[in-house]
Order: C-alpha cells, then structure tokens, then sequence
C-alpha cells in the first residue's frame, strides 16, 4: 500500500486530509511539527505532503531535501495559503504546489498523480 507522509499544523485539516488519503486506499503517516515529520522518514513514505505555512516557522522546503535523501523519486506536494512567489525557484521546481483552499479531493488526485 503507497504510503503518505503529511504534515500539517492545522489539527482538523490533518484529520480531514488524512480520512480522504485512507479512504482512497493510501496509508497516512501524521505530523504536526517537521520535526516529527523528520522522525517519521525512516517509515519509508512514498510521497509527501507539506504545509509551508507552519505556526513553528519549520522548515518544509528542508525536510523535502531530507526526504529526498531518503528515497530521491520521493514525490513532493507543498500546500499553502499564502503566494509564492519562490515557488518558481529551482529549489522547490521539482515538487507541485496546491494553494489553499483547496478541495480534498483534489489533495488525493494530486498525490495520486505524484504516486503513477
């Protein structure tokens, strides 16, 4: 079963995002800080997906880094409520943004997409 490492600090949208992930066949790793998304790596998720807008200040774009270093095909989906305007930058230009609001829906085709 494709595995899903997502992090995000909102409790509610964690849970909500994480019921439509599992209701699509997809096993879900929790984290609220990207220090527990960091500790969860060693799972072996096959994709992530990372709020950029944490109330931690954590860093999204390193843990992506250090997510690749575990496993380089790691698909990465970055999700945020703010523009980003770095976003075109080559650092982030192998990963796929979904701006906030979004359809969860969408969030499961997305990751869907990142897994084929």
């Amino acid at each position: 079963m494709p595995c899903v490492l997502l992090l995000e600090d909102d409790p509610l949208v964690l849970m909500v995002l994480s019921l439509e992930l599992q209701a699509d066949g997809l096993e879900v790793l929790q984290a609220e800080t990207v220090a527990e998304a960091a500790a969860l790596l060693a799972a072996g998720p096959d994709v992530l997906v990372c709020d950029l807008d944490l109330r931690d200040h954590g860093d999204a774009y390193e843990l992506a880094r250090l997510a690749r270093a575990h496993n380089p095909a790691m698909g990465v989906l970055y999700t945020s409520g703010v523009a980003r305007p770095e976003f075109a930058d080559l650092k982030v230009a192998d990963g796929v943004l979904a701006p906030k609001p979004f359809l969860d829906q969408e969030i499961v085709r997305r990751v869907r997409n990142l897994l084929a």
